[in-house]
């Protein structure tokens, strides 16, 4: 099954606070799952994201280090 990888979740420092990194998280994880595709958790944001709303968890993947290679540097 095809996968998305999440690697780096970023809010402005003058927009911290405001639940907008929660926000997007959602968002981008919904359209993920939506497009048929699995989540790679590889940023610790979204890994915190989904140990508190467990529903995205049967969409997830454990990351395989082809995920890390994939990753841009």
């Amino acid at each position: 099954m095809p996968q998305r990888i999440f690697y780096h979740t970023v809010v402005d420092d003058d927009r911290s606070g405001q639940g907008l990194a929660a926000k997007l998280a959602r968002h981008a994880l919904d359209e993920t799952i939506g497009q048929g595709l699995q989540i790679v958790p590889v940023c610790p944001y979204i890994k915190a994201f989904i140990r508190k709303h467990p529903e995205y968890r049967p969409h997830t993947v454990r990351i395989r280090p082809d995920h890390l290679e994939a990753i841009p540097r």
